[in-house]
């Protein structure tokens, strides 16, 4: 089965009970636990692992996913983007490059993964010319589209990448998989 099982009770949170390797794929055991109590366990599987990173954290939901910010760096190119232009006001520019980041990201991952951390971000953009970050795609534009209002042009250059567009995130509270060639088994 490539989607996850309906459930016919309704489901309060779900918990991953445990998760491994397996040659290059991934198992997971996750428990659906019902607002009764009663739980549920979903076996799930890739065949290609390519990210992960698990939590103990509950989730409300479990959603395999085709579109999400953790696929960026799988299913689009990467790049370098460089600015050049003295931001007319460079705190609110360091403002707007912050909230494009989270806006597009939703929490994800932080502005330190992508953004050049050869400087503070306001004493970068104040130098006039550099590197601003270096990532998929999909995130440089936000931070481009943020800078636009600020006298500052930015350039994308460098598209690179092993896509994997197929690849699908697993995702349950703050722990996701991605992978490709994805099976569901519920167990009563």
């Amino acid at each position: 089965m490539t989607e996850i099982p309906q459930f016919e009770e309704e489901i309060d949170y779900f918990l991953i009970s445990s998760s491994a390797r397996s040659g290059g794929g991934f198992q997971l055991q996750i428990e659906a636990v019902e607002e009764s109590g009663d739980r549920q366990v979903v076996r799930a599987s890739c065949a290609e692992v390519l990210e992960f990173a698990i939590d103990s954290s509950l989730g409300a939901e479990l959603e395999l996913v085709d579109r999400h910010p953790l696929l960026w760096q799988h299913q689009h190119d990467s790049a370098t983007a460089y600015f050049t232009g003295v931001p007319s006001n460079p705190l609110a520019a360091v403002g707007a490059v912050t909230e494009a980041h989270e806006t597009a990201v939703n929490g994800w991952f932080t502005t330190a993964k992508y953004l050049n951390r050869s400087a503070s971000l306001g004493d970068l953009l104040k130098s006039g010319s550099g590197m601003l970050a270096r990532g998929p795609v999909p995130l440089l534009e936000a931070y481009k589209a943020a800078l636009e209002n600020y006298a500052t042009e930015v350039q994308i250059i460098g598209r690179h990448g092993r896509l994997r567009r197929e690849s699908r995130a697993l995702v349950t509270g703050r722990s996701y998989v991605i992978g490709m060639g994805w099976d569901f088994q519920i167990e009563a």
